[in-house]
């Protein structure tokens, strides 16, 4: 059995000062923000 599952990413701006936000195709992330904040610099929100 092959289970497939689909999900969106849209990032705009530079590595450090851009933004993204993420989406998953069972909606329990839906434009959800990240960005390099969030994963280097302990502010809260998603890095992928």
């Amino acid at each position: 059995m092959e289970i497939n599952k689909t999900a969106s990413a849209q990032w705009q701006g530079s590595l450090k000062d851009g933004k993204g936000a993420i989406s998953t195709e069972s909606g329990a992330l839906k434009a959800h923000p990240y960005g390099f904040n969030a994963r280097f610099e302990g502010v809260k929100g998603t890095n992928p």
